[in-house]
């Protein structure tokens, strides 16, 4: 609950930094769901928010806290509305995640533990044309998000989700040597998640695929800090940067980024590409870090870059 209650006040500084109720609407039933699912009861929230609201009267002049209050007191209003939500939606949708009939499978493999049996999977995968994509596309990345809905209800513990992460992980550096890679014949990426972001296997993925298109590409991974990523792009400005963002609220964190970036004249020139679940589905959300342009998935994220490189004439 401490743990929480931290997370809490940082993503309702995100909500109001970015004035966006839609990121509320679509985070607080999954609250109701992942706490409920953990035994707590849905009468907690009401006695969660208005400690908040007595919070914020203690220590915010009424002129500040008054906006404040009223958006708390919209969601105490809406209480069984986020009941009803939570047990109808999540994060990850299955359509929207595109889960293909072997993703059950592979996501009770990867819960399993059986490292080797994911290995001969993947190898399989890994000869077939464009091979190595479409594992991590169509097979790897919609079975973490299975595993990420089993989470969320309950039915598997966060060591289960973790053991199913380091078992993607493995994988995904066992093909990286099977993959053919092509001349760098388009431009220098660089692929980055953002501070206090430690989800960084979709960023991985975005890094391979990438590369395999052509990008001379250069990975950072998780909770890379904002002063030394700064520094790294003044030493070597890349033509695309993707930055990644699993947690809402470290979207701050990507606009003061962005920010920085844009502000410094020999950075200017870099398109910047966003995407991940801290991002996903809102439209107003990404635009309002700043970025150029956000993708759902790394397929999605080739296209548009190999799209920047050809309309900047340089193909």
């Amino acid at each position: 609950m401490r743990d929480n209650h931290k997370n809490h006040a940082a993503f309702m500084a995100t909500v109001f930094a970015f004035n966006n109720l839609e990121l509320l609407c679509r985070v607080v039933p999954w609250v109701y769901r992942t706490y409920e699912s953990r035994g707590f009861s849905f009468d907690y929230f009401p006695v969660e928010l208005t400690a908040w609201q007595e919070a914020v009267r203690q220590h915010l002049e009424p002129v500040l806290a008054g906006p404040i209050l009223a958006i708390y007191e919209w969601m105490m209003a809406h209480h069984q509305d986020w009941i009803t939500l939570s047990r109808t939606t999540t994060l990850v949708s299955e359509q929207r995640a595109g889960f293909q009939e072997n993703t059950k499978a592979w996501a009770r493999t990867l819960l399993k533990g059986d490292t080797r049996k994911s290995m001969e999977l993947a190898a399989e995968s890994g000869k077939k044309s464009n091979g190595v994509a479409s594992l991590y596309l169509d097979a790897l990345q919609p079975a973490l998000y299975r595993v990420e809905n089993l989470w969320e209800e309950g039915s598997i513990s966060a060591a289960q989700e973790h053991l199913s992460t380091a078992i993607v992980s493995r994988v995904m550096a066992s093909m990286y040597d099977r993959i053919t890679w092509p001349e760098h014949v388009l431009g220098r990426a660089l692929i980055a998640c953002t501070a206090d972001e430690f989800h960084e296997i979709g960023a991985r993925m975005v890094a391979d695929l990438l590369e395999m298109d052509g990008w001379n590409v250069t990975f950072l991974g998780a909770n890379t800090p904002e002063a030394d990523l700064l520094n790294l792009l003044a030493s070597d400005p890349p033509n695309l940067l993707g930055i990644s963002v699993s947690m809402m609220f470290n979207l701050k964190h990507v606009r003061d980024l962005i920010t920085r970036i844009r502000s410094t004249p020999d950075l200017a020139h870099i398109r910047i590409l966003v995407g991940g679940q801290g991002t996903a589905g809102i439209e107003s959300l990404w635009q309002a870090t700043g970025a150029d342009g956000w993708a759902g998935n790394g397929r999605e994220a080739v296209a548009l870059a190999r799209q920047w490189w050809i309309e900047k004439g340089e193909r």
